[in-house]
């Protein structure tokens, strides 16, 4: 007989850092923890598409933060 429970993820008490790389025609997101690149994926380039992912997220409470630089 199998053992099918489910666990709950729970992110309490981890420390998450999100970075954005803006770029007129593409913008990409960046989630790190604990110094590791967890994920990295691009987003619609509009304030709207990145509103509605930011809903979708299960963390809830964060600081955010910009650089300005030349542009490479």
């Amino acid at each position: 007989m199998h053992n099918n429970k489910i666990k709950e993820i729970s992110f309490k008490d981890q420390h998450f850092h999100v970075g954005i790389d803006v770029h007129k025609k593409r913008w990409v997101l960046a989630i790190r923890e604990g110094g590791l690149m967890l994920k990295s994926f691009p987003v619609n380039p509009s304030p709207e598409a990145l509103k509605e992912l930011c809903g979708k997220s299960p963390l809830r409470r964060g600081l955010s933060s910009f650089l300005i630089g030349q542009p490479s």
